[in-house]
C-alpha cells in the first residue's frame, strides 16, 4: 500500500477538477533558463539594477554574495491579485529532489488551488528546481504565498523522507497582456526535455503535460486568445 504522501493521495476529495480544455500547442523556442542556484551560478552583483527577466537575472551573476542576489530579487516586487505570474524556485546548493520529493511538491502545487490561493495553469518539478504559471487568486501576496507552498511541500517530505532544502528566495515574471501563453507553458513542459530525463513533455509525471493532471489545471480562466500561436 502506497504511503498517504504518495503520488496516489494526489487526487483530493471534495476538490472539484476544473472543466478540461484541450488546447493544441507549437513547439517554440524555449527562452534562457532562470536557474540564479547559489553556487551553480556567480550571484548578481549588487550595484548593477535590478533583474527584470530570467535572461537579464542570469547575465547580472557576477559576484559571489547569495545575500546579495537574494535581496536583489526581493526589490521592487509587486503583489498583483488575479495577475499572472510565472515562477522559479530552486533547491539550495547540491540539493537535489527525490522521486518522493517529488510527490510531495506535486501535491503542494495542487493544494495551493484546492485551497483557493492560486489558478494553475501549468508547472513542471525539476530535480533541482520547479516552474509555476499561476494567476494569484487568493489574499496572499507572492512572498507570503511562496513561503507557504514550500512550507507545505517541506512538511509533507519530512514525513515519509528527508526535509526539503529551498534557496530563501525565488524568481518571479508577470506575464503581460501581450505576451502568448503558450510560449510560457511549452518553456515550463519543455524543461524535462532539456535534461533528457524525458522523451516527451507528457512522458514527465512532475508536470502539468501529464494527462493525469489536466484536470486540475485552469487554463480556460484566462480565454482563448492567450492560447493563441504568435505567427
Amino acid at each position: 500500500m502506497k504511503d498517504e504522501n504518495t503520488i496516489s493521495t494526489l487526487r483530493f476529495a471534495g476538490a472539484a477538477p476544473a472543466p478540461t480544455q484541450t488546447t493544441t500547442y507549437t513547439p517554440l523556442p524555449s527562452p534562457c533558463r532562470s536557474q540564479c542556484r547559489t553556487g551553480d551560478l556567480p550571484q548578481h552583483n549588487h550595484s548593477e539594477s535590478i533583474p527584470t527577466s530570467p535572461s537579464q537575472c542570469r547575465s547580472q551573476c557576477r559576484t559571489g554574495d547569495p545575500a546579495a542576489h537574494q535581496s536583489a530579487l526581493r526589490k521592487g516586487r509587486f503583489s498583483e491579485q488575479f495577475a499572472l505570474y510565472s515562477l522559479t524556485k530552486c533547491c539550495a546548493k547540491g540539493a537535489n529532489l527525490t522521486d518522493q520529493q517529488k510527490d510531495c511538491v506535486l501535491k503542494a502545487i495542487l493544494r495551493t488551488r484546492t485551497q483557493g490561493h492560486t489558478l494553475l495553469h501549468a508547472f513542471v518539478i525539476m530535480p533541482d528546481h520547479l516552474h509555476m504559471l499561476i494567476t494569484l487568486s487568493g489574499n496572499r501576496s507572492l512572498p507570503s504565498f511562496m513561503r507557504e507552498f514550500a512550507r507545505q511541500a517541506s512538511i509533507s517530505a519530512t514525513k515519509i523522507c528527508t526535509s526539503i532544502q529551498w534557496q530563501r528566495s525565488f524568481h518571479d515574471h508577470k506575464v503581460r497582456a501581450h505576451e502568448p501563453v503558450v510560449d510560457v507553458v511549452n518553456y515550463i513542459e519543455n524543461n524535462p526535455l532539456g535534461k533528457d530525463l524525458a522523451s516527451a513533455p507528457h512522458n514527465w509525471r512532475w508536470s502539468s503535460a501529464c494527462a493525469e493532471w489536466k484536470p486540475y489545471l485552469d487554463r480556460e480562466f484566462l480565454g482563448h486568445q492567450r492560447w493563441e500561436v504568435r505567427n
